[in-house]
Protein backbone atom coordinates (compact mmCIF):
# COMPACT_ATOMS: atom_id res chain seq x y z
CA UNK A 1 0.00 0.00 0.00
CA UNK A 2 1.10 3.29 -0.84
CA UNK A 3 -0.86 5.32 1.30
CA UNK A 4 -2.53 7.37 -1.92
CA UNK A 5 -6.43 6.98 -1.59
CA UNK A 6 -7.73 5.62 -4.68
CA UNK A 7 -9.24 7.62 -7.40
CA UNK A 8 -12.62 6.69 -8.68
CA UNK A 9 -13.05 7.46 -12.56
CA UNK A 10 -16.43 9.62 -13.58
CA UNK A 11 -16.22 7.82 -16.74
CA UNK A 12 -19.38 5.13 -16.61
CA UNK A 13 -21.53 8.43 -15.29
CA UNK A 14 -20.25 10.58 -17.81
CA UNK A 15 -20.78 8.16 -20.61
CA UNK A 16 -24.28 7.60 -19.04
CA UNK A 17 -24.64 11.25 -18.96
CA UNK A 18 -24.38 12.39 -22.89
CA UNK A 19 -25.91 9.23 -23.92
CA UNK A 20 -28.77 10.03 -21.92
CA UNK A 21 -28.87 13.62 -23.14
CA UNK A 22 -28.61 12.44 -26.64
CA UNK A 23 -31.48 10.20 -26.47
CA UNK A 24 -33.32 12.94 -24.74
CA UNK A 25 -32.83 15.35 -27.81
CA UNK A 26 -34.05 13.07 -30.16
CA UNK A 27 -36.91 12.19 -28.21
CA UNK A 28 -38.05 16.02 -27.78
CA UNK A 29 -38.27 16.18 -31.46
CA UNK A 30 -41.61 13.79 -31.32
CA UNK A 31 -43.29 16.58 -28.96
CA UNK A 32 -42.47 19.24 -31.33
CA UNK A 33 -43.39 17.76 -34.57
CA UNK A 34 -46.93 17.27 -32.75
CA UNK A 35 -47.03 20.55 -31.47
CA UNK A 36 -46.47 22.11 -34.84
CA UNK A 37 -48.55 19.99 -36.38
CA UNK A 38 -51.23 21.27 -34.05
CA UNK A 39 -50.53 25.01 -35.64
CA UNK A 40 -48.90 25.73 -31.86
CA UNK A 41 -45.92 27.91 -33.33
CA UNK A 42 -47.28 30.45 -35.47
CA UNK A 43 -43.58 30.63 -37.20
CA UNK A 44 -40.60 28.33 -37.09
CA UNK A 45 -38.01 30.11 -35.48
CA UNK A 46 -34.73 29.76 -37.23
CA UNK A 47 -32.96 28.08 -34.25
CA UNK A 48 -35.62 25.47 -33.95
CA UNK A 49 -34.52 24.58 -37.94
CA UNK A 50 -30.48 24.08 -36.48
CA UNK A 51 -31.18 22.54 -33.06
CA UNK A 52 -33.05 19.54 -34.82
CA UNK A 53 -30.98 19.96 -38.09
CA UNK A 54 -29.38 16.24 -37.03
CA UNK A 55 -32.37 15.07 -36.32
CA UNK A 56 -33.93 15.49 -39.87
CA UNK A 57 -30.62 13.92 -41.35
CA UNK A 58 -31.08 11.16 -39.43
CA UNK A 59 -34.58 10.45 -40.76
CA UNK A 60 -33.67 11.26 -43.97
CA UNK A 61 -29.87 9.28 -44.71
CA UNK A 62 -30.16 6.59 -42.34
CA UNK A 63 -32.44 3.63 -41.47
CA UNK A 64 -33.90 5.44 -38.84
CA UNK A 65 -36.21 6.98 -40.77
CA UNK A 66 -39.37 4.83 -40.23
CA UNK A 67 -38.64 4.54 -36.80
CA UNK A 68 -38.43 8.13 -36.46
CA UNK A 69 -41.84 8.94 -38.74
CA UNK A 70 -43.69 6.41 -36.75
CA UNK A 71 -42.65 8.35 -33.68
CA UNK A 72 -43.51 11.60 -35.32
CA UNK A 73 -46.86 10.00 -36.07
CA UNK A 74 -47.72 8.65 -32.83
CA UNK A 75 -47.28 12.19 -31.62
CA UNK A 76 -49.61 13.65 -33.82
CA UNK A 77 -52.16 11.32 -33.18
CA UNK A 78 -51.76 12.13 -29.19
CA UNK A 79 -51.51 15.84 -29.70
CA UNK A 80 -54.75 15.66 -31.94
CA UNK A 81 -57.33 15.02 -28.91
Amino acid sequence: MSGKPERKSHAKKWVLSVVMTLMLYVLSWGPYVGLAWRGVFHSEPKWVYYFYRPVVWLNNNTALNKPIQAYEKWWIEVLKK
